[in-house]
């Protein structure tokens, strides 16, 4: 896609990093727009003792929380990316604010492996092989992550598989740890209330509304209210509650870019899909 944007005519390049969209900046034949992506990748961490006791450790779950790099994760998508503060990405209504974002603390981290009462823990992590999103490659992440958690005593075992299979055991909730993502859906918060216990999210990591009853009462609460200022107060409500205790961890929005040939017009990114196609032209 680098090379044929830039060799021909009545061209769109959608998956190029924000890195390779940079080297293209000022080729007068060419437009390049980067910016955060709805896109945010995260972990999910099983809460089944039965899948995995080390995973669903409270202690555990909380060192890995702190023990990630998140600066570095947002490095690796390049400008234009942002650290997601929480589950909600920051397009939609009820997004927190950049100061509710986790910040790295390995003293905590280390602190609540010990708590754990876990000798040397040890989690396997699934992700997709061979998918890159928005430019990103999983499996770098997955090696991010494990270096991240090896500093706080933790060891992370790898296993990538082939999207399909991936995606299969994911959903029967028999990961004990995955490195993964979400694209919306639709562009409304609700989207995101999967995430809470009892959502469709919550079910692939086993945590049900009776884990946390208070939350998911929160989520109903939102989902039936109506007022967009409301909404925005729930669901920030509910944002700081999952950035305590969920055993989901956001990472980053990446940057994404869309560089086209310079005689296309409304060649632009949308929040759902990447590009409406019916609305590009030519000058």
């Amino acid at each position: 896609q680098l090379l044929n944007v830039q060799r021909g005519t009545n061209e769109v390049a959608l998956d190029l990093s924000a890195q390779q969209a940079a080297t293209l900046r000022g080729k007068s034949n060419l437009k390049v727009i980067t910016n955060a992506s709805a896109n945010l990748f995260n972990i999910d961490i099983n809460t089944d003792p039965k899948i995995s006791e080390v995973a669903a450790n409270p202690h555990i779950q909380t060192a890995i929380r702190y023990a990630l790099d998140y600066p570095s994760f947002v490095k690796l998508s390049g400008p234009g990316a942002v650290q997601a503060p929480g589950m909600i990405p920051t397009t939609f209504i009820g997004h927190l604010p950049p100061s509710a974002k986790i910040k790295r603390n390995l003293q905590k981290a280390k602190a609540e492996v010990r708590a754990s009462g876990i000798s040397n823990p040890k989690i396997t992590m699934y992700y997709p092989a061979e998918l890159t999103i928005n430019g990103i490659s999983f499996a770098t992440l997955a090696q991010k992550t494990k270096s991240n958690l090896a500093e706080v005593g933790i060891q992370v075992d790898l296993v990538g598989n082939p999207v399909n299979s991936f995606l299969e055991t994911y959903a029967a909730g028999k990961h004990p740890m995955s490195q993964s993502y979400w694209g919306p859906d639709y562009p409304d918060p609700n989207d995101y209330l999967v995430f809470t216990p009892g959502g469709l999210a919550a079910n692939r990591v086993n945590w049900a509304a009776s884990k946390d009853p208070k939350l998911a009462a929160l989520a109903k609460k939102a989902q039936r209210t109506v007022s967009d200022t409301q909404r925005a107060a729930l669901f920030r409500q509910i944002g700081r509650m999952m950035n305590q205790r969920a055993p989901f961890f956001p990472l980053f929005q990446p940057a994404q870019a869309i560089v086209s040939s310079g005689n296309l017009t409304n060649a632009v990114l949308g929040v759902i899909w990447p590009l409406d196609v019916r609305a590009v032209g030519t000058r």
